[in-house]
C-alpha cells in the first residue's frame, strides 16, 4: 500500500501538481507522464497501466477514503491524510526525472563571440608583425651578403691590381738584371782580350 502511494505522489510530483486532499478535480496525468513511465520500466514496473487515477467515491460514502489504482493493477483505498505529503520520492525515480542540460554545443552567446572575434584579432595582428619581422630579417641577411659580396669582390680587384704590380715590378727589375748581366759580359770579354794581350807580349819579350 505505501508503495502505491508513494508511487502516485511521485507521479504527481513529476505533473508537478500537488497532493491534495480536494475533490477530484485532478482526474489522471498526463500522457507524457505515462510514456515516460513506459521508457522507464525500472521506475514504474512491469505491467503498469499507462496512467494511475485517483478518483473520489461520493457514492460509496467513502467521504474520508480515495480510491487508489495503484500500479500492479489493483485498488486500494487509503485514508485521507495517512501520509505525509512533503513525503520525497525515491532518490532513482528522482534521477530519472531529472532532464539532462540540453545546452546546445552549436549556440554562442554575443560576449562570447565578441571574445572569440577579438582573439582573432589578435592572432592576426601578431602573425603580421611576425612576418613583417621575418621580412626585415630576410633583406638585412640580403644587404648583409651583397654588402659582403660587393667587398669581396674589391678585396678581389685590389688584390688582382696588386699582383699585376708585382708582375710589372718583377718584369722590369728582370729586364735591368739582363741588361746588367750583359754589360757584365762585355766588361769580362774586355778583361780576356787584355789578358791575352799582356801574355804575348810577355812571350816576345822572352
Amino acid at each position: 500500500m505505501y508503495q502505491g502511494i508513494e508511487t502516485l505522489q511521485s507521479l504527481y510530483e513529476r505533473a508537478e501538481r500537488s497532493f491534495d486532499d480536494g475533490p477530484p478535480s485532478t482526474k489522471g496525468l498526463s500522457c507524457r507522464t505515462a510514456r515516460r513511465d513506459r521508457a522507464h520500466p525500472s521506475s514504474a514496473g512491469s505491467g503498469a497501466p499507462s496512467c494511475s487515477t485517483r478518483v473520489g467515491t461520493p457514492a460509496t460514502g467513502r467521504g474520508n477514503s480515495s480510491l487508489i489504482l495503484n500500479r500492479h493493477g489493483g485498488s486500494r483505498y487509503a485514508p485521507q491524510g495517512s501520509f505525509d505529503h512533503r513525503v520525497s520520492p525515491p532518490k532513482d525515480v528522482e534521477e530519472e526525472e531529472r532532464p539532462p542540460p540540453s545546452r546546445s554545443t552549436h549556440h554562442l552567446d554575443s560576449h562570447e563571440m565578441d571574445r572569440a572575434i577579438v582573439e582573432l584579432r589578435e592572432d592576426l595582428e601578431h602573425e603580421r608583425g611576425r612576418r613583417y619581422a621575418l621580412t626585415d630579417l630576410v633583406r638585412k641577411h640580403r644587404k648583409y651578403h651583397e654588402a659582403d659580396r660587393a667587398k669581396n669582390r674589391a678585396d678581389y680587384a685590389l688584390a688582382q691590381l696588386q699582383v699585376e704590380r708585382d708582375v710589372r715590378s718583377l718584369g722590369e727589375e728582370l729586364a735591368t738584371a739582363r741588361q746588367e748581366i750583359s754589360l757584365l759580359n762585355g766588361e769580362v770579354s774586355s778583361l780576356r782580350d787584355q789578358t791575352d794581350n799582356l801574355e804575348r807580349k810577355r812571350k816576345t819579350e822572352m
